[in-house]
């Protein structure tokens, strides 16, 4: 039986820099294919990621966790907020913003 005690939570462990570190790698990378004159398929493929990103998610809940659907199934403001934004990305359309700001607004208070 070891005798070091359980560090608990780490706030800048070495797991949450190198997560930060990945974050920061693809940040850069996608800031950098934004800007190549042949990067009209960035926005469908990021908002193709976002889409895919909550059906894993939803399958994840339900496979993995042992959720019900009626727990896995209604959206939460967060997850509106995604498709919201994978629709901004494919229509080219700034007016679902305006419901972004609104849910940005109103979740805080």
């Amino acid at each position: 039986m070891s005798s070091t005690p359980d560090p608990g939570f780490v706030l800048f462990g070495d797991v949450h820099l190198a997560t930060l570190s990945v974050v920061l790698a693809v940040a850069v990378a996608v800031a950098r294919l934004a800007r190549r004159p042949g990067a009209v398929w960035l926005p469908g493929a990021i908002a193709l990621l976002l889409i895919v990103q909550e059906l894993v998610k939803l399958w994840f809940f339900i496979a993995v966790y042992d959720r019900p659907w009626s727990q896995s199934l209604p959206l939460d403001l967060c997850r509106i907020n995604e498709l919201l934004c994978a629709y901004m990305l494919t229509r080219r359309s700034h007016h679902p913003g305006d419901l972004r700001v609104l849910h940005g607004a109103f979740s805080k208070a």
